[in-house]
């Protein structure tokens, strides 16, 4: 997925993109994600997340939002400040997320 910076993300939101849904991920995180405010359905869905007053947004690799909803592998986290999916995570790192889930 293709990060997107401060200045693209604040120029987005600037032409007030319609908001397709939104979902809490295994960590927690609020991830909404948006329609491209100019290209639409042509393009692939924005995927944000805001923590700690930072706004993080990328080019999801979906054109409907379903597999991101529905299956747990392909939901969007906020890992070292950058948005990923689980799968593409190493094993290592997501039985670390998994044992941190469990210990909350």
């Amino acid at each position: 997925m293709r990060q997107l910076s401060e200045k693209q993300i604040s120029s987005i939101f600037d032409l007030l993109p319609y908001k397709l849904d939104s979902l809490t991920n295994i960590l927690g995180q609020t991830v909404c994600f948006f329609e491209h405010p100019t290209l639409g359905g042509q393009s692939p869905i924005l995927v944000h997340i805001e923590e700690n007053g930072m706004d993080y947004m990328c080019v999801s690799h979906f054109y409907e939002i379903t597999e991101m909803n529905e299956f747990q592998d392909y939901q969007p986290l906020l890992v070292e400040g950058k948005i990923k999916l689980l799968d593409e995570l190493p094993e290592k790192e997501i039985k670390c997320i998994v044992e941190s889930v469990k210990a909350v």
